[in-house]
């Protein structure tokens, strides 16, 4: 049986006593040391950084995570040390050559290779941060960490376009099973709603962005094993109306799916979209312990394009258009290539 002490006497010494010791410690300016899990600094190599400007020199930026082992609060805080601008240089020179690695891992992690731990002591010291320059733009850069789950996200607002990038993680028993990047390009709106600039933004106008062009992916690693398009439904009734049109490339050996986003417009009786066009890209890589199917990297995709819910919809590229993959591959590994892909109206009613 336990002994259960009910004096108020001996109760209201202790706190008192307590209450000194808190007293005495903030009038000296210390924090409390609280103790926090020691994590593995088992970290994938740091690349560098580089600049996201198209005319300007890469840079090499020594800041580094630190490990977590025996830290108190303070250097938990302390850790995250990048300044907006640093964090926005890293993160662009990891997309410039994905890390240094190649599919299936990605920007320098592999599922079944790293765990959410080497995540953490990555991209903790980006934290939370804004900048905020009307000449050179705004940025955003948040760190989120949901324990099997996390992200890290970058928002360059510039003066004709925002350029967005997320980098999420999915864990089970901290082993890395997902992740998923995701990149695209908007077009500023003025107050009245018009548009800053007459111009449908595209991508792969932007320098960091060379390794995941569609010509790259396939001089890199060949024709995928399938591939698959999706136009989504356009009003024929308004020509200038935007709607996407998907295009997925499934390399299941790599475990890896990569899919363009694009316009979808018009053109006579077809639906036309132009893949060098794209304004948004999305690369998943899993691990190999999942399904090789489109509904297993589509498990956590959203927004325009690819889902969950629309899986069933997209045909094999050679059963919507006049294209083989053999074909695809000739013509898209061409860099110069502005050849848009076409498919019937009417096979999608």
């Amino acid at each position: 049986m336990r002994n259960m002490d009910k004096s108020p006497n001996k109760n209201g010494l202790v706190l008192l006593i307590g209450l000194v010791f808190i007293l005495l410690g903030c009038s000296q300016g210390n924090l409390l040391e609280l103790t926090f899990t020691p994590l593995p600094n088992n970290s994938a190599s740091d690349e560098g950084g580089g600049t996201p400007d198209e005319n300007s020199s890469i840079e090499t930026l020594e800041a580094q995570a630190t490990p977590l082992a025996s830290s108190t609060f303070t250097d938990v805080i302390e850790q995250i040390t990048l300044v907006p601008e640093e964090s926005k240089k890293k993160l662009l020179d990891l997309l410039r050559n994905n890390g240094g690695c190649d599919f299936p891992c990605l920007l320098g992690f592999q599922p079944d290779v790293n765990d959410s731990n080497d995540y953490r002591n990555k991209f903790t010291p980006f934290g939370w941060s804004q900048k905020t320059d009307s000449i050179s733009g705004d940025i955003l850069i948040k760190y989120d960490n949901f324990g099997d789950s996390g992200s890290t996200s970058l928002s360059l607002v510039q003066q004709k376009f925002t350029f967005a990038l997320n980098y999420s993680f999915y864990a089970e028993a901290s082993n890395l099973e997902q992740l998923i990047l995701i990149a695209t390009v908007t077009n500023q709106i003025n107050e009245d709603g018009s548009l800053k600039v007459d111009q449908d933004p595209n991508l792969f106008d932007l320098p960091y962005i060379d390794y995941f062009k569609l010509p790259q992916i396939l001089e890199m690693h060949g024709p995928p094993k399938e591939i698959y398009i999706l136009p989504f439904p356009n009003d024929t009734q308004i020509p200038d109306n935007w709607e996407p049109f998907s295009l997925i490339l499934l390399y299941q050996e790599q475990n890896t799916l990569i899919e363009y986003v694009f316009q979808n417009k018009l053109e006579n009786n077809n639906y036309v979209g132009c893949p060098n066009e794209a304004e948004k890209l999305s690369v998943v890589v899993q691990s190999s312990t999942y399904e090789n199917t489109i509904s297993e990297y589509a498990s956590r995709l959203s927004g325009d394009g690819l889902s969950p819910f629309i899986v069933e919809e997209y045909k094999k590229l050679s059963d919507a258009t006049s294209l083989t993959i053999e074909d695809f591959e000739k013509i898209y590994s061409d860099q110069t290539s502005d050849y848009c892909l076409q498919t019937p109206i009417e096979l999608w009613r």
